[in-house]
Formats: structure tokens, C-alpha cells, sequence
């Protein structure tokens, strides 16, 4: 649609198109009230240069699109990190509980295990060990693996949602880089 100038007397020329023939507008600079001549006195009026498409659609900055990239690949590192934790976890406990351990036990109810045994040993287990401890001196008792597996995994798990939260952070901040540059994108948007 064609659309015209409407000139002010400070020097503002207003566009108006032919659906607004009759009406009274303000002048956006002055205030000034115009009034718009109807459809045939429109043709005395300059006509309004039509703007280029290309014109319209302005090159989004250099560092709105790298951001953007960036905070994908911080997504996808993030994500891939998450899951290899979570798998990893997955399958451990997995394993352990078709070897029928009992994942709820802690360190301490081992040694507790240790301590009432050795109070119901024998008293000659109770001087062989004693013989042991007297040649090799007083060391902490081996931990069975399991121990060491399920510390692992416990040490693990503030990684394990740091990364999760690292993905969900970077992927809403691509959603709202993408969604602005593509807002910025739709034609008539001059910024």
C-alpha cells in the first residue's frame, strides 16, 4: 500500500496511507494537530519512498551470534558430560545390585561387622592376629571394592548436577539469543 507525506509546518513529514483520508493526526515532532486530506487531495501530496527489503533486515552483531553458538556448545558439552555421569552411575548400580550387595551399607557398618567379629573369634584367632599386628604393624582394614566404587560415585554427583544445571542455564539463554535475533530478523523491524 502506497503511503504519503503529510507535511507540518515544522518541517515533519509525516507517512500516512489512503485509510487514514479524513482523519486529524498529531504531529510526532511538534504536536502539532494535521489534518489529512481526503483520497483526492492525497495526490497533491510527495509520495513516501518505499524502503528496500534489504535495507529492512539489518546484519545481526558479530558477538550476538557467537554467543549464541557458544552457549549451544556449552548445552551440548554440558549435556553429553550429564549423561556419561548419570550412565555411569546407572550402570554401577545396576551391576552392584545383581551381585545382591546392599547398596544403603556405609563404611562404618563394615568396620562394626569387623569389631563384633573379632570379638567372637576364638582366642587363638584372636593371637594370630595378634602376632600379625605385632609383625606388620597396625593397618587399616582393606575396604572390600564397593567402598571405593560407591565413595566414587558420591564424589561424582555434584559434578553430575553442576552439568545439569549448566546445560539448562545455556540452553534458555540460545533459546533467548535465538529468539531476539530472529525477532529482529521479520521485515518492517528497522533498529
Amino acid at each position: 500500500m502506497s503511503q504519503y507525506l503529510l507535511p507540518c509546518v515544522c518541517g515533519a513529514n509525516i507517512p500516512v496511507s489512503r485509510s487514514q483520508a479524513g482523519m486529524t493526526l498529531p504531529c510526532p515532532q511538534c504536536g502539532n494537530t494535521l489534518d489529512v486530506p481526503t483520497i483526492r487531495g492525497m495526490s497533491t501530496l510527495a509520495v513516501a519512498p518505499v524502503p528496500d527489503s534489504n535495507k529492512i533486515r539489518q546484519k545481526q552483531p558479530l558477538w550476538l551470534g557467537l554467543l549464541a553458538t557458544l552457549s549451544l556448545l556449552v548445552f551440548v558439552g554440558s549435556t553429553f558430560y550429564a549423561g556419561v555421569l548419570l550412565w555411569q552411575r546407572y550402570s554401577i548400580t545396576t551391576s552392584m545390585a545383581k551381585q545382591n550387595l546392599d547398596l544403603d551399607r556405609t563404611e562404618d557398618d563394615f568396620l562394626k561387622d569387623m569389631k563384633s567379629y573379632a570379638l567372637e573369634s576364638s582366642p587363638a584367632d584372636t593371637w594370630d592376629r595378634w602376632n600379625l599386628i605385632v609383625e606388620q604393624g597396625l593397618m587399616r582394614p582393606n575396604l572390600p571394592e564397593f567402598f571405593r566404587v560407591k565413595r566414587y560415585l558420591e564424589s561424582m554427583w555434584p559434578n553430575t548436577i553442576t552439568s545439569s544445571v549448566t546445560a539448562v542455564v545455556s540452553l534458555l539463554l540460545f533459546l533467548g539469543l535465538a529468539f531476539a535475533m530472529q525477532r529482529s530478523r521479520k521485515p518492517g523491524a528497522i533498529r
